[in-house]
């Protein structure tokens, strides 16, 4: 099965951003009975509803709303791509955008600013701080080219390579105790 057209896309989109026929059909600069025609156009091409919809109110079905998560990411990486092949044609130094945990030690990250890479003399690194759950959709939405996260993902569209085993360490109260009790 082939994906769905850009447009038929487009459309779903819109109207799952706005819930309206009415206020969607105006953002796209079509009619209501041609959005309407559209987004059944792209249910029968997908096979399953996108849309629960009566008179008065438009939803999406779980399907539905994996289907626009989808949209939206691939949206962002063709976007990406656009942006990157623009910075290539016009020479502009390459960004690599890095997520990272708030958790991870800040000297790992002193570490990375600090590479230099012969290949890439002009490679420009940015870092940014979020949570892990927020890392992982930003990667997949392409809005990060990678992420350094302290919790391993379970999400199989996700590739994960170990840096570091995190060195922990326990002290119960009475390792402590013993430690400071004075020695007679």
């Amino acid at each position: 099965m082939s994906p769905p057209e850009v447009r038929l896309q487009i459309a779903a989109l819109t109207l799952a951003e706005e819930l309206n026929f009415t206020r969607a059909a105006a953002r796209l600069k079509i009619t209501q009975p041609a959005l309407s025609k559209q987004i059944a156009e792209l249910e029968n091409q997908l096979g399953f509803a996108v849309f629960k919809r009566n008179q008065k109110r438009v939803e999406l079905t779980d399907a539905g709303q994996v289907f626009i998560r989808g949209c939206r990411d691939a949206f962002a990486i063709l976007e990406k791509s656009v942006r990157v092949a623009r910075s290539t044609h016009d020479e502009v130094q390459p960004l690599i955008t890095i997520g990272h945990s708030p958790y991870v030690d800040p000297a790992l990250i002193s570490a990375i600013l600090s590479t230099h890479l012969p290949l890439y003399p002009d490679l420009r690194l940015r870092m940014e701080s979020m949570f892990a759950l927020d890392l992982s959709h930003s990667v997949l939405a392409a809005e990060l080219d990678l992420a350094i996260i302290t919790e391993p993902s379970e999400n199989p569209h996700l590739t994960l390579v170990q840096l570091a085993t995190p060195l922990l360490s326990s002290v119960s109260r009475a390792a402590a105790s013993a430690v400071s009790a004075p020695s007679s």
